[in-house]
Formats: structure tokens, sequence, C-alpha cells
């Protein structure tokens, strides 16, 4: 009588033995570390604990890693675990695999860093103050990789710093006398006359006459800005005599708004809603306008990081006009 005898085959020898599964030239760094952490550990456990996770993620790792490999790699014996001989050399390289993982993620970190450009901007305070801010803020959103930073002082010495390389460019008001810049002008921003709520209400449009006999709150000589007031209100009557000179814009502003005379102030700074509900605005007939351009050194290559931050001045300075 004959039987039906089923044997099982002899396993194949590491030569010929194939790791199983779709993608099986791929191995899985998680099941690995998992496996590694559970050795050294001594227990599921303890790995667990030590990755973070929970025991029974540790175990089913394993034995994926186990599945896909096609040999077992641990095995339990008293008072813990240990590797088996297949287990021991999956340790062994697996070492070497994390330790060229972990070099790499170095090496791409520095990679990062070094890339991260920084431009050093320069800017005339009002320009800081009141047109910088937001475009700087879309940049850091945009360009996560682009540092700005950003000194702010008087045109002349603006222009100064890029022509000593201290800055890479500057946002300035003209006139610049420097043969050594390029010069972009990007705004011409209208002079707007401001006074406090509380004030009879002014004209739309202000002429110098209007202005005769006001309180003047204007900003201090030599300044840039200051000539080009003088120059508007003397086609009229002469050099001015303010009721107050000060040194900053914003001094004017709140100055205005507390009832104290009319005040002389770019257009950038009464834009936002904030600035508009604590004065009354007049623009000026003839129109009185403060040009302003960003500069750069002639005689040095523009990097493309110092070409973005000034292409996006310039576009900002399109849209203030769309305004």
């Amino acid at each position: 009588m004959s039987s039906n005898v089923i044997s099982n085959p002899d396993p194949p020898s590491p030569s010929r033995k194939k790791i199983q599964g779709a993608g099986s030239d791929l191995l899985d760094l998680t099941q690995l570390r998992s496996f590694a952490m559970a050795l050294e550990a001594g227990s599921f456990s303890l790995a667990a604990k030590r990755l973070g996770v929970t025991q029974p993620a540790v175990s089913l790792r394993v034995r994926q890693l186990e599945r896909r490999l096609g040999v077992r790699l641990i095995e339990r014996v008293s008072g813990g675990m240990k590797a088996t001989p297949a287990g021991a050399l999956v340790r062994k390289h697996f070492s070497v695999i994390d330790s060229a993982h972990s070099a790499l993620l170095g090496a791409l970190e520095v990679d990062a860093t070094e890339q991260r450009q920084t431009v050093n901007l320069g800017g005339h305070p009002t320009a800081c103050l009141h047109f910088l801010p937001q475009l700087l803020g879309r940049l850091r959103l945009d360009q996560p990789r682009l540092a700005v930073t950003l000194a702010s002082a008087n045109s002349a010495e603006c222009a100064a710093r890029v022509l000593d390389g201290t800055l890479d460019l500057a946002i300035v008001s003209l006139p610049i006398t420097a043969a050594s810049l390029s010069c972009t002008v990007f705004l011409h921003d209208e002079f707007v006359v401001i006074c406090g709520k509380d004030l009879p209400a002014i004209k739309p449009r202000i002429t110098a006459s209007d202005l005769h006999a006001a309180q003047l709150l204007l900003p201090e000589r030599p300044r840039q800005s200051r000539r080009l007031i003088d120059i508007w209100l003397a086609n009229e009557y002469g050099a001015p005599e303010p009721a107050m000179e000060l040194g900053c814009f914003e001094s004017i502003r709140e100055l205005a708004a507390a009832g104290l005379g009319y005040g002389f102030v770019p257009g950038m700074s009464v834009r936002s809603a904030v600035a508009l509900a604590s004065v009354q605005v007049a623009r000026l007939e003839p129109r009185l306008e403060w040009t302003w351009s960003v500069v750069t050194r002639k005689s040095v290559p523009v990097s493309p990081a110092v070409a973005l931050v000034h292409d996006a001045i310039v576009a900002t300075g399109a849209m203030a006009h769309a305004q």
C-alpha cells in the first residue's frame, strides 16, 4: 500500500535566499531601527518606550522585517532575547546604514544652511516704517531661504554704505549724487497736508496761499524733504516760518492729529486705515512729490538674491502707484 509522503525541502542557502515581497530591494529604516532597538533594550516593551511608540508597533515592525527578509532575526532566551545568526548580520550592517543615513541628513542640513542667502538692505527711516514692512513680510513667506537684514539711515548714509559694500542695496530719496551707483526709481510719493479731525474741514486740494496763516508742522532742516516743502511754499509767499520743526514724520502726524497745526507728511505715512482715522488729509496743488529710488553699486555683479529683493521693491512701488 502506497502512501503519500510530504517532505519539507531543505531551507535555501544564504546565497540563494531572496528578500520577499514587492520592492524587495528596499528596506524600511523604521523596521530596522525598531529591530536594533529591541536587541539593545532586551525587550519589545522597553524598545517601544525608547522609540516613543507602542509595544505592539515594535513587535509588528520586527515581524514585517523578518517576513521581508525571509529569516528569523530574534529568538527569545531566558531573561530576554538575542539575535539569531541572521539577526546579528542584519544588526552589523544596520549600524553602517544608520551612520550613513545620519551623515546624509547632516550634510543636507549644512547644504540648506549654506544655500540660505542673506541680503543687506538699507533704507530711509520713512521707507523702513511705511513702505518695507509688508514687502519684507511677503518675502519671508515666499522665500524662506532668503534672509534680509535691514538698516535704517538717512539717504546719504545709505548711499555711502552701498558704495563701501556694507549694504547690498538701499532705498533712498532723490537726488543722490554718486556716479558709481545704479539707481532705479520705483515710487513718486505725493506729499499731503494733514490736520486733526477736530479742526474745520479742509479742502481736498490745498495751495500754498491756503496755508499762509496756518500753524505749520514741518520736518527739520536741512532734510531733503524740508527743502522740497520750502520750495513749494516759497512759490507763494517766501520762506515759511513753521510753528514747529520736528525730527520725524511720525511726530508731525501725532501733533497734527492732536490739533496743533497743519503737517506736511509723505502720502505713504497716511495710507493705513489707522492713520486715516485720526487726521484729515488734503492733497497739494500743485502736486509735490518725493522721489524714491533703489540703489546698488555698479561695479559689483548683482546676485540672484539681491536681484530678487530689488525687483520686489520695484514691483511694490508699482502697486503703490496703482492705488
